[in-house]
């Protein structure tokens, strides 16, 4: 449902948002971790007096190190 508003999509292979507000970002990111999914590039942009970010997250069955 946030990736909806984020003008984003999930599908089995792949996830993108365009325009997810950095607070959501991170507890959305770390939920899309448990199913399978990483990030594999994350833009932050200002939009007025916001930060949002621009993301693709790959389901791929690697894991992200940390």
């Amino acid at each position: 449902r946030s990736i909806d508003k984020a003008a984003g999509i999930v599908m089995d292979q792949f996830a993108l948002c365009h325009s997810m507000p950095l607070a959501e970002f991170e507890q959305i990111a770390e939920g899309l971790r448990g199913t399978g999914y990483r990030p594999v590039r994350c833009r932050p942009y200002q939009a007025g007096d916001q930060i949002l970010v621009a993301a693709i997250w790959k389901r791929d069955g690697l894991k992200l190190l940390r």
